[in-house]
């Protein structure tokens, strides 16, 4: 896999950015275009997007102007090889302790109502989020999640459906080591997975990562600042269960920016 990607900025503030990749083995390719343009003065931001699969999207959203903290977006699609239309409405309202968001997808199909809203205090965080089927009238979503965040120590605890446990604890040891845990666990299929990551700074310029999975696999990953403009990160990831049979993977990625 063949990956590719490039921003840019006129000086006008329109934002430019292409992104393509191709699948080596199979030979599929994949690219899209993206343009942003942003009027501060009337809180109002336009979104144009573009891929190979003909889906254009447009997002047009308005920021901070009918109340403070409130963002309104109404985004449409069309496929032009299916003729395929779509559009959603979306608003949401940040605060300092409160974040709450509903979005509607209006689809010929019937509409779904997703909403969720998030607290905080003290670094608590507790956050709630259900999607509504309105045709069928059935929840499609119902998810809790709780979390606390103490700077060098955080953790997360979640329940999707009712059916799906999951957990993650990520403590900073100093200033170079940190490290992470994940797991979770499904009710609906007996079935559990757990993995552990960590990274180690060698210099503000380099840095380590390492990560292993509960199915055997185990990534690697080196990056290094070669210049203020330019970033060189090599990874890799291994499947020690079957270690000798290959399909091993390894990549790497170069970051110019300027």
């Amino acid at each position: 896999m063949a990956k590719f990607e490039a921003k840019t900025k006129t000086q006008s503030g329109i934002k430019l950015a292409t992104t393509g990749q191709s699948n080596i083995e199979s030979g599929k390719t994949f690219g899209s275009m993206e343009l942003t343009y942003s009027c501060s003065d009337y809180g109002l931001k336009y979104v144009e997007k573009w891929n190979t699969d003909n889906l254009l999207t447009i997002d047009t959203s308005i920021e901070d102007k009918i109340l403070k903290g409130l963002k309104t977006s109404f985004i449409t699609s069309y496929n032009v090889t299916t003729t395929k239309k779509k559009g959603t409405i979306k608003a949401s309202y940040k605060h300092d302790y409160v974040n709450l968001s509903t979005d509607v997808d209006l689809d010929y199909a019937g509409p779904t109502i997703k909403g969720s809203a998030v607290c905080g205090y003290k670094g608590w965080l507790a956050g709630y989020q259900v999607a509504l089927n309105a045709s069928q009238n059935k929840l499609t979503a119902n998810n809790l999640t709780l979390g606390y965040d103490a700077g060098n120590h955080v953790f997360n605890a979640a329940v999707n459906n009712g059916s799906d446990f999951g957990g993650s604890y990520y403590h900073k040891l100093s200033s170079s080591i940190e490290g992470g845990l994940q797991v979770g666990w499904s009710s609906a299929t007996n079935s559990s997975q757990a993995s552990l990551a960590a990274k180690y700074s060698l210099s503000p310029d380099t840095s380590m990562k390492v990560k292993g999975a509960m199915n055997g696999e185990v990534g690697l990953s080196l990056q290094q600042k070669v210049a203020d403009c330019l970033t060189l990160t090599l990874s890799s990831v291994l499947d020690a269960k079957n270690f000798f049979a290959g399909g091993h993977r390894v990549g790497m990625c170069l970051d110019f920016e300027q």
